[in-house]
């Protein structure tokens, strides 16, 4: 999908006013017009390591406005190799950074990211309508705020991972009058590829 990827080119400049053009028709204003054009102008690669970079592969796939049919642009195409190459960097990420951050401070950053996500909403219904076809007034009505909700919802976890306390042996303990107890303690596990 064309917001997922986040790596897309243009062409040509003419082909950057015809989407402004576009934009405008669909009900954006001019700055959120000038906003989907200039995402659909740039041009970019993959993105790993917090940089685009060259995909090992080189292809390029077009992405196609299906109320149109009509090239939008091309994204680079990853490959196995650009896929591992960002499991590794996601994994050292974590290791370095994600991992020490209180849990407060997890969930804060992405609360942020669901706030960026409802102010940019008609910028993203409009360039996921342009992707995918459905009506801008369904994605900015149901789709962009659903998005922004399951980043609040899981904003809101890492303050309540805790750890649970559970006798080892309850009936040893009740018979030697003595007792020892078994923690569990939730961390992050790590990065998943999907």
């Amino acid at each position: 999908r064309l917001l997922i990827t986040g790596c897309l080119c243009l062409a040509s400049c003419q082909r950057n006013m015809k989407h402004s053009l576009e934009a405008v028709r669909r009900g954006l204003d001019v700055v959120d017009c000038e906003c989907v054009s200039s995402f659909l102008a740039r041009s970019h690669s993959i993105f790993v390591g917090g940089e685009y970079c060259h995909s090992q592969g080189g292809e390029d796939i077009e992405v196609i406005d299906p109320s149109t049919e009509e090239i939008l642009t091309t994204c680079r195409l990853a490959t196995q190799i650009d896929v591992d190459r960002a499991v590794v960097a996601a994994r050292n990420s974590f290791d370095s950074v994600w991992r020490d951050f209180w849990a407060d401070e997890r969930g804060a950053i992405l609360a942020r990211l669901a706030n960026l996500i409802r102010s940019h909403g008609d910028v993203l219904a409009t360039l996921d309508a342009m992707d995918c076809g459905t009506p801008r007034s369904i994605l900015r009505q149901d789709s962009v705020p659903l998005f922004a909700d399951f980043f609040d919802y899981y904003a809101g976890w890492p303050s309540k991972l805790e750890g649970s306390i559970l006798p080892a042996s309850p009936r040893r303990q009740r018979a030697e009058g003595t007792g020892f107890l078994n923690f569990v303690k939730s961390e992050p596990v790590g990065v998943v590829a999907a």
